[in-house]
């Protein structure tokens, strides 16, 4: 079901998409396979964050951590959920203070957290912070020549100066 959900959100079938992760949700948890509930929901919660649906994305994030409350598998997603829930519901400092602990604890990707952080900016149109991160992401971009991120980086530019 990963697969057909990565064939449909690559397609543009986003719609589709997320109805086939709460598929192999409600499929997983009818089989008592917590992990595989927990992959679904993770990404459930990744793509609500996206969209900024901070309801759905609460609702998924509070299921995750009941989920995972032993295993502590997926406390990267859990603790990104509460940060991105936190900065979009208008409480910087809860959500610094998560992502501060993420990078201390988790060692993600140099790309995962200012991604996230560009698109809680462009939600919340805090567009100086906006470009203070993408010339981040731009010069960390142009320092490992990956080049297939550049287009995206450009355009975000040129969406924060036009506001």
């Amino acid at each position: 079901l990963f697969d057909l959900q990565t064939i449909y959100g690559t397609s543009g079938q986003e719609k589709s998409a997320l109805l086939v992760l709460e598929k192999g949700l409600r499929l997983s948890v009818e089989e008592n396979d917590s992990y595989q509930a927990a992959k679904f929901l993770s990404s459930l919660l990744l793509h609500a964050l996206d969209a900024g649906d901070v309801k759905r994305a609460s609702d998924y994030l509070s299921r995750l951590e009941k989920l995972d409350a032993v295993s502590h598998r997926f406390s990267f997603e859990v603790k990104l959920g509460r940060a991105v829930i936190a900065a979009l519901q208008n409480q910087p400092d809860i959500a610094e203070k998560i992502f501060a602990e993420i990078e201390k604890d988790e060692k993600p990707s140099e790309y995962a957290l200012p991604y996230w952080k560009l698109i809680i900016a462009e939600k919340n149109q805090d567009w100086e912070q906006l470009i203070k991160i993408n010339q981040a992401l731009l010069d960390l971009t142009v320092k490992d020549n990956y080049r297939d991120g550049l287009p995206k980086i450009y355009l975000t530019f040129a969406r924060a100066y036009f506001y």
